[in-house]
């Protein structure tokens, strides 16, 4: 029995990285690691201690635990949410602690509402879902989808709605957020008859 009751808010996630669990409350991070020879959970050789405060996940399913890293959406700050990626520092052995990285310096998230944020790992990318505010009013679902490639750093953004996210036999499967269905994500093109909006916007030159 290892108590985090420090004014962190709840637990939401917790994931493995090496040895060390990660344990994300809504405003405060703590680090467990219990050793294999430690059957009672008590021995004095176990760690339980805050590993980072003003970091945090508010939604269950807003951290997912990868092979090599885990990833988050820091919304301990409201009015600045952070994509983040906690991984193991260069030469790091199973013992040290990690290193938690910002990957969304360049995108603004106080204007998307994350209550409710799935972030999954899928191959190359990293998916990250929340809600769209309309008029200061947030969808009372997840509307936005955006999309991290790890290999070159670069950010897009899509309108499939998910409230889950899972892989089959490497297939991306998504529980839609508003209806009761679950759809298979760019698995082909078919646009179902629905607009495709597509444009490019340069600069105003008077050539």
């Amino acid at each position: 029995y290892f108590p985090q009751f420090d004014g962190g808010g709840n637990l939401n996630s917790v994931y493995p990285l090496a040895t060390v669990f990660y344990c994300f409350h809504e405003t405060k991070t703590w680090q467990v690691s219990i050793p294999v020879d430690d059957e009672s959970g008590t021995d004095s050789v176990s760690v339980n201690l805050p590993f980072r405060e003003k970091m945090g996940v508010k939604s269950h399913y807003g951290a997912f635990g990868g092979a090599q890293a885990i990833y988050f959406l820091n919304t301990a700050d409201p009015n600045k949410p952070e994509f983040m990626r906690l991984e193991l520092y260069t030469g790091a052995t199973s013992a040290n602690i990690a290193n938690p990285k910002v990957l969304s310096e360049n995108i603004d998230f106080s204007s998307y509402n994350f209550d409710n944020a799935v972030v999954f790992e899928w191959g190359d990318y990293v998916i990250l879902c929340g809600a769209q505010i309309r008029q200061g009013v947030a969808d009372t679902y997840n509307s936005r989808m955006f999309i991290y490639n790890k290999n070159n750093q670069t950010w897009d953004l899509m309108d499939y709605p998910a409230s889950r996210l899972s892989e089959y036999l490497g297939t991306l499967i998504a529980g839609d957020s508003v209806s009761d269905n679950v759809f298979t994500l760019f698995s082909g093109w078919d646009d179902d008859d629905a607009l495709i909006n597509n444009y490019y916007t340069t600069g105003d030159l008077d050539l």
